[in-house]
């Protein structure tokens, strides 16, 4: 059975078919006799079929890699914030909660002033499992707090590279092999914090 090539105006391949004729409209042109379903292909002006070139391939894969790039880095660093910020939203919550607690409560403490009965509800338990004050217990949420808003902040620097070497990349290995680099680095970058 025949294989047909359609081409943009450009004579770029955008889509293959194989029919017993030739589909409808001006865009379709019949492929060469050594076609090969692998490869891509190119209408010339003069209305000739060629194999794309290394770079025209590259040049057109390179944006569909980059999505793909960008799709990876969000999971990595999901992974990673996902340690960091909670597994779930109503773990979240539950430290969004008892981190305004212990704000609360070590403002009232600088300020001398006694600790608000729902604060101390709030951080109560947690500080009596732990056989420390409810002012303990506060600074230990607020240094616990400090490490994640770090580990948040290097993420955030480390997507921020990621996309900068998506970005910048003109060719599949240059992404690659930033991409490699990059995944190196915030393995680092995690490791230390």
């Amino acid at each position: 059975m025949p294989t047909y090539i359609k081409f943009d105006t450009d004579g770029t391949q955008i889509e293959v078919n194989t029919k017993q004729a030739k589909p409808a409209g001006d865009e379709w042109q019949a492929a060469p006799g050594d076609y090969d379903s692998t490869k891509r292909y190119r209408r010339e002006p003069d209305d000739t079929i060629r194999e794309e070139t290394a770079v025209e391939l590259d040049a057109f894969q390179l944006p569909l890699e980059k999505e793909t790039a960008l799709n990876n880095v969000k999971r990595i660093l999901n992974g990673y914030r996902d340690t960091y910020a909670g597994y779930s939203t109503g773990k979240s919550k539950a430290y969004e909660a008892q981190a305004r607690a212990a704000e609360r409560v070590l403002a009232a403490v600088a300020a001398s002033n006694p600790i608000d009965a729902l604060d101390n509800q709030i951080l109560g338990e947690l500080a009596t499992v732990r056989s420390i004050t409810v002012e303990d217990m506060a600074n230990l949420i607020k240094a616990e707090l400090d490490a994640k808003d770090i580990a948040l902040g290097a993420l955030e620097a480390c997507e921020d590279k990621a996309e900068t070497i998506i970005a910048d990349s003109t060719t599949i290995a240059e992404l690659t092999s930033g991409l490699a680099t990059w995944e190196t680095d915030v393995a680092t970058t995690v490791a230390a914090l």
